[in-house]
């Protein structure tokens, strides 16, 4: 009985713990205004008219059309099948020239500063919730560029981050963020939670060892 309660308690603080999710995106097709340079990743959004072309989730933000192909679906890497509420004529095999993307998600930051690193080709701006706000902002077409930079959160807890991007002027579209381990934001658990989730691992093996003996 002891080892069906302690079980279960467990199970609920690995719940409770800090974790990872998907990363959902909407996507909008043929915005010229990137291409003749009268909107980047800061303004795309008041372009807009209507509601996106379509909606969609993916499991981490690391995307490269070098790697896998120039088209919507094939920059994000992801089926056909995985978009959902496609209007305005939305084609995942499209060309990803003229789109812009809203990423958006949750993740775990400890107190203080927060290390990561973003790729990108073209513009991009991000920004979180909790009092953080902008933590990057390099919105305009551009060579790929590579760039460290840090979140400072007033708390440990999960934040809600908003990820704008927009691709134009040709190939490639890349979009990279990433720890500085290298892991993709959002593809697996966040280095807080691992940590976490090692300890009560332990714990759990410790107690049930106790009761053994």
């Amino acid at each position: 009985m002891k080892k069906l309660i302690l079980s279960a308690g467990v199970l609920v603080l690995v719940v409770a713990a800090p974790g990872w999710s998907q990363v959902s995106g909407t996507v909008y097709e043929g915005l010229t205004c990137l291409s003749n340079s009268t909107c980047n990743a800061d303004t795309a959004g008041s372009h807009v008219t209507g509601a996106p072309s379509a909606q969609f989730t993916v499991s981490g933000i690391n995307f490269d059309s070098n790697t896998t192909g120039y088209d919507v679906d094939t920059f994000l890497n992801i089926p056909d099948s995985s978009f959902t509420n496609e209007i305005n004529g939305f084609s995942p095999t499209g060309t990803a020239d003229n789109t812009y993307y809203v990423f958006t998600g949750s993740i775990y930051l400890n107190a203080g500063v927060n290390n990561f690193t973003a790729g990108h080709d073209d513009g991009l701006n991000l920004s979180l919730d909790g009092g953080i706000g902008t933590v990057l902002d390099q919105p305009n077409p551009t060579g790929f560029v590579s760039t460290p930079f840090s979140i400072t959160a007033p708390s440990a807890g999960n934040y809600n981050y908003t990820l704008e991007y927009d691709e134009c002027c040709g190939a490639p579209a890349i979009l990279q963020w990433a720890y500085t381990n290298g892991l993709p934001v959002g593809s697996v658990p966040e280095p807080g939670s691992l940590v976490l989730l090692g300890t009560l691992v332990g714990l759990t093996l410790f107690a049930r060892r106790r009761l053994i003996s």
